[in-house]
């Protein structure tokens, strides 16, 4: 008995200075894990140093913004010098400002933002119209560095989420990405359906007519080429079938070296998802055409052209190629899928 207590206070003692050690490699590796940044404070606003898309900039840290922020100034400069492509910006919106008054702005989104040297992809954020306008770090970019405190001067980050780009949704039918859109139309492209071949790459574009007048103008103008030598009664019936034509799908041939397309099949919906018709071309009837610069279909071919599909754990990505390189380096089991 009296040699049971010995041991039991001899692993008592062991025991606790285990937990003792376990506890110490615990906070270390919690300590270790901690990604600071050092804040800098103007007026009583402190404001993080961060990289966007290659740019280095300082954003007020904002948990009080819904998104990322930048001034159109700074967006102007951006455009000029290629840290903002068109086919970055999404569309326009409306903001609430502090005295309660709704402004408009323009959705775009920012490729990667880098703070402490993690990388933020594919981040939501808005232009707000004017040039003073703050750079405000919001919460579309917060909630992607995962756990954070403000410490004094400094930012905390307590555990970093993934900062892996967002995957191409698997989906039974198209994922229909944006490329382009405006107060008229909108382009897409379905990202399962892009394939490659040495210059050339195939791929089904939408269009889809946002301004009412203009989908008129469209309907119309296709109703009077289908009324053709048609009889009154037969374009009567035309007429009403592209009276609620909404959008169309192509399957298009990019060449990437030469800058020129060719549709090689249409399909024309109406509102309720119909077709209302379908052309398509035959193999020596196929036209192609320049592409001029600073245009939807130059966008999408930028897109496709510009990107890689990457397989990394069971997910596909696509990327930049300049986006791409680095994320290769940095995870050498990733594979480009071609």
């Amino acid at each position: 008995m009296h040699h049971l207590k010995i041991i039991y206070k001899m692993n008592g003692k062991f025991i606790k200075k285990i937990f003792i050690i376990v506890m110490l490699l615990s906070v270390s590796f919690a300590v270790f894990s901690q990604t600071r940044i050092k804040m800098q404070k103007k007026g009583n606003l402190y404001t993080i140093p961060c990289i966007v898309n290659g740019l280095k900039l300082h954003f007020v840290f904002d948990t009080g913004a819904s998104n990322v922020c930048i001034s159109l100034a700074e967006a102007t400069f951006m455009l000029k010098n290629g840290y903002l492509r068109a086919e970055d910006i999404v569309g326009k919106g409306k903001s609430k400002v502090a005295d309660g008054s709704l402004v408009e702005n323009t959705q775009i989104i920012l490729r990667e933002i880098e703070i402490g040297g993690m990388k933020l992809y594919n981040v939501n954020a808005v232009i707000v119209n004017n040039i003073d306008a703050p750079l405000l770090l919001g919460q579309s970019a917060i909630q992607k560095l995962g756990v954070v405190q403000l410490q004094g001067d400094e930012l905390v980050i307590l555990s970093g989420k993934s900062n892996m780009p967002p995957p191409v949704k698997k989906s039974a039918g198209a994922n229909w990405f944006v490329v382009y859109k405006d107060d008229e139309e909108k382009n897409e492209i379905d990202l399962n359906s892009i394939k490659r071949e040495n210059e050339y790459v195939v791929c089904y574009r939408k269009v889809t007519w946002i301004n009412e007048k203009r989908r008129e103008k469209e309907a119309k103008e296709n109703a009077d080429v289908f009324c053709q030598n048609k009889s009154n009664e037969e374009c009567l019936k035309i007429k009403q079938k592209w009276k609620n034509y909404q959008y169309d799908v192509d399957k298009d041939i990019f060449n990437c070296k030469s800058n020129s397309y060719a549709a090689v099949n249409s399909d024309f919906y109406d509102k309720s998802g119909s077709v209302i018709h379908s052309y398509q071309s035959e193999k020596n009837d196929v036209k192609w055409r320049n592409i001029p610069p600073e245009t939807i279909i130059s966008n999408t071919l930028d897109y496709i052209c510009g990107q890689l599909k990457i397989s990394y754990k069971g997910q596909t990505y696509w990327m930049y190629i300049e986006d791409a390189e680095p994320f290769l380096k940095q995870y050498p089991e990733a594979e480009i899928i071609e």
